[in-house]
């Protein structure tokens, strides 16, 4: 309570300083003679582009120009019969240009500055050259820039990444920086994996999945963009400690009919295909996708640990070796498919639907040894597992929006239905070498199913000299089904029969509704953005098996801030703040006793309450020339953390619950850079460092922490015109780090406590390194693609950790080395001309909110 005050003080009192410094800066406005309207849009840019080699005008070039500082849109238009253009009331402020035709290469203008005293710039004729003309020389084609920093997120353009050629969204997060993947491809952001999964801006519910298994679902081909949002505002839904991951799809809007074909083949048995088309007439646009994945995995690692418990005559020492061996088939289909439809020339309709189906066949067989000394030998068994899971889902979004001549006012609406299921069957059998006994087979089945229901609308109004007004509504309501039978086989009757395993019959209903308000302003060079999220929240669940039922109901608000003050269009330094939630899972508050691993017994507890946490970023971007430095502070404070409690009994056998008893606090700095060495190459890099510390206010074992930073590399060179060659390295340093155990470990919890103290695991360091080349023929239609992941098979993870009564020793290896070549073929309808409606879209599409 005592720290919800003093950040609610915090709060206002930056509330008020943001309201003086606005006050103050109107004042010293109007001292100077100066007024709001002096920062009126003023300049004009013109010039007449036309074809190198004929000299004849280009109608319907496209001319656009970008902000210096992010690269976001900031006015556009296309040219008339005559090849002319012009572009008004343009900002002051610095940018670039990129004129660019269907057929030709894009040319890019650097250096363009409007300014009090040049507020016209004309440029003459330019001329774009055909892409089919051979030069002699390095034709270098202009890409989207990668990185896009806005107010509140930081958007990635991924379409031209090396793993999308027959890779996940798995892959691709390895790629974006702040962002890493462990052994099992959980995604974790800043070392946290408690992150909101959202694709096309709307939660990507699967039942029985987890975000990174959201991820792993969804092929790297369809992916146009990826925006991480580490301290969100009102707008976005507060779940999530770590921020959120929308996944942008992409969906192809030309004019005619157009599409991509792609397919992949991958040693060890990896391949994949798939095609996006898309028609577009006059006031409508049909588009679909299919991806198909048929993967091979295998993995495999070993556990050594040495524990030691107290009794009458000493000490008990014994030691448990583990060695393990993965297999795994899967095969999954995702189908996309939708329509929008143009009520105006500024209003239209979005009808979608998107369909995932698959099963993944999955052996293991893990070899256990149990001894005090290696001449004792207390137990020696194999414990052999064979399944099969399957998975289907189904999401039906209709959407609605509408805009008006002032491209800031907006009117938004959703409405989503999602139903997922998944089922699995899987064979276990205990195979005893020592002492010699009869062996045991067990079946395990579940069936879960999650229906979730989104209703959202969102209206943006703006305010003239005063800014903007934005508030919206969203309504959530969520119903899971978690079911779970286990069998025993009776060799007596050769059949299968109870046994004295728990079963599992769990209902789980969930209710967010919000409300939400932003106000952002623009004074100058200074920026304003204060929010106020409120939500009331019903849960309720239902064990079957117990008979009994948990209900929990709370509201609560969010405020959140972002200021962001620019030092003449190079320069800005960002300030920002949010308080977030993370409510307990249905995993966690599901009372069901589950032992279904001999070793390990788990039980949920229906009296968690929800994480509460508040964040701080600072940021700082510098601009030297082509070259753009950004650099992040962060800080979280948490209170109510869930936390692990496990105890390891003298049988080897470990018992886990979960309970609020911590609060806990993390920080960290991440500096990105991006430049072009030359005009052929260019670089990415990032490095981050993060700290988490968990403190369970003396109830167990005290305060403990962790610790880690990574780099990670990326370059990008063009070798010839369509010629392309990708590189991208990844350093994990050694960590401390908690042993957490939030929505299935490995999320910022309040910890791991083992029988009275904090278990401590100790992460060695890893690297890898991935490489592509690609090379584009038939005007870059054609393109054959040509990666290899992890060149060195250095990705590892090798741990240590320590607890009360016991050390243990991890080795973990997955198939990560794979060798892939790919080719992809894109349609394109160049025939007729293109419509005014199709204009203007092309005109506002990428426009900046804010």
């Amino acid at each position: 309570m005592k720290n919800f005050t003093t950040i609610r003080k915090l709060f206002f009192f930056t509330i008020v300083l943001v309201l003086s410094l606005e006050l103050s800066a109107q004042q010293r406005m109007q001292q100077g003679g100066m007024n709001p309207s002096q920062f009126q849009p003023i300049g004009k840019i013109s010039g007449t582009v036309i074809d190198a080699q004929t000299s004849e005008p280009i109608e319907y070039a496209n001319i656009v120009i970008y902000k210096w500082k992010d690269s976001t849109v900031a006015n556009g238009t296309v040219t008339d019969q005559k090849g002319k253009f012009e572009l008004s009331k343009v900002m002051y402020g610095r940018y670039f240009m990129k004129v660019s035709y269907i057929g030709y290469s894009t040319k890019r203008f650097d250096s363009l500055t409007v300014i009090p005293n040049k507020t016209e710039i004309t440029y003459g004729l330019i001329k774009l050259r055909p892409k089919n003309v051979n030069m002699n020389e390095v034709v270098v084609q202009s890409q989207r820039d990668a990185l896009t920093s806005n107010l509140d997120k930081k958007v990635y353009t991924v379409d031209k990444l090396m793993a999308n050629s027959g890779g996940t969204a798995v892959d691709v997060m390895q790629n974006i920086p702040s962002v890493s993947v462990d052994a099992d491809g959980g995604v974790a952001v800043r070392g946290n994996t408690n992150i909101n999964v959202l694709v096309d801006g709307r939660p990507a519910a699967l039942a029985g999945f987890s975000g990174s298994d959201v991820l792993s679902q969804i092929p790297a081909s369809q992916i146009e963009s990826i925006e991480i949002v580490t301290n969100p505002s009102a707008k976005y839904d507060p779940e999530g400690t770590a921020g959120i991951i929308n996944v942008i799809l992409k969906k192809n809007s030309n004019l005619g009919v157009n599409g991509t074909l792609m397919g992949n083949a991958g040693t060890k048995g990896r391949y994949n295909s798939s095609v996006n088309l898309n028609l577009r007439g006059d006031n409508f646009n049909v588009f679909s996708s299919y991806d198909g994945r048929f993967f091979n995995m295998s993995g495999g690692g070993t556990t050594l640990r040495n524990s030691s418990f107290p009794s009458q005559n000493g000490n008990i020492n014994s030691t448990l070796d583990q060695n393990s061996d993965n297999q795994n088939r899967m095969n999954n289909h995702s189908l996309n498919i939708g329509a929008d439809y143009y009520l105006a020339d500024k209003e239209f309709v979005t009808l979608s639907a998107q369909f995932r189906f698959g099963d993944m066949n999955n052996g293991s067989t893990i070899g256990n040894i149990n001894y005090t000394d290696p001449n004792n030998i207390q137990s020696q068994f194999n414990r052999v597992s064979d399944g099969v899971r399957n998975n289907s889902s189904g999401n039906y979004t209709l959407s609605y929006k509408k805009t008006y001549e002032n491209k800031n006012q907006e009117l938004t609406g959703d409405v989503m239905y999602s139903q997922s299921s998944m089922n699995s069957d899987s064979k276990i059998s205990q195979l005893y070498f020592i002492p010699n006994q009869t062996s045991t087979l067990q079946r395990s089945l579940s069936d879960n199913a999650n229906k979730l229901w989104l209703i959202q609308a969102n209206y943006v109004q703006p305010l003239g000299d005063w800014g903007r007004l934005e508030s919206g509504l969203r309504s959530q309501i969520k119903d899971l089904t978690m079911f779970n039978d286990y069998l025993n086989w009776d060799y007596s009757n050769q059949m299968w029969g109870a046994g004295n395993l728990i079963n599992n019959n769990y209902n789980y209903k969930e209710q967010v509704h919000a409300l939400y308000g932003i106000f952002s302003n623009s004074l100058g060079s200074f920026t304003t953005q204060i929010g106020l999220r409120a939500e009331q929240v019903f849960v309720k669940g239902m064990s079957y098996v117990t008979n009994q039922t948990y209900e929990s109901n709370y509201f609560d608000i969010y405020p959140t801030v972002h200021l962001r003050y620019d030092f003449n269009g190079l320069d800005e330094i960002q300030l920002s703040y949010s308080r977030r939630i993370d409510r307990p899972q249905n995993r966690q508050l599901n009372p069901y006793e589950d032992r279904s691993d001999s070793l390990n017994v788990f039980k949920g507890n229906p009296d968690l309450r929800p994480q509460y946490h508040n964040a701080l970023e600072l940021g700082y971007t510098k601009t030297l020339g082509k070259t753009s430095l950004v650099t992040n502070l962060f800080y979280r404070l948490s209170t109510n953390l869930i936390s692990t409690i496990s105890t390891l009994m003298p049988n080897g056998v470990t018992y886990s619950t979960f309970q609020n008893i911590s609060k806990g606090k993390s920080y960290g700095v991440e500096f990105v850079a991006n430049s072009p060495i030359t005009d052929w190459m260019r670089l990415n890099g990032n490095i981050s460092y993060y700290n988490n510390s968990v403190d369970d206010l003396g109830t167990l074992g005290g305060e403990t922490g962790s610790y880690s930073w990574s780099a990670r590399l990326s370059s990008t060179m063009t070798i010839s015109d369509g010629f392309i060659f990708q590189m991208m390295f990844f350093y994990s340093s050694p960590s401390i780090m908690l042993n957490t155990g939030g929505r299935g470990g490995g999320d910022m919890g309040g910890g791991m406590f083992f029988g009275g103290s904090a278990a401590q695991t100790k992460m060695k360091e890893m690297y890898s390194m991935d490489v592509m080349v690609r090379k584009d023929f038939m005007d870059g239609r054609l393109a054959f693609t040509l990666r290899i992941s992890d060149l060195f098979n250095s990705r590892k993870f090798n741990t240590e950790t320590t607890g009360l009564n016991y050390y243990m020793i991890n080795t973990r290896k997955f198939d990560s080395r794979i060798v892939n070549l790919g080719i992809s073929y894109r349609l394109v309808d160049t025939k007729g001309k293109m419509m005014d409606q199709e204009k203007q879209r092309r005109i506002e599409e990428g426009y900046d909110e804010l």
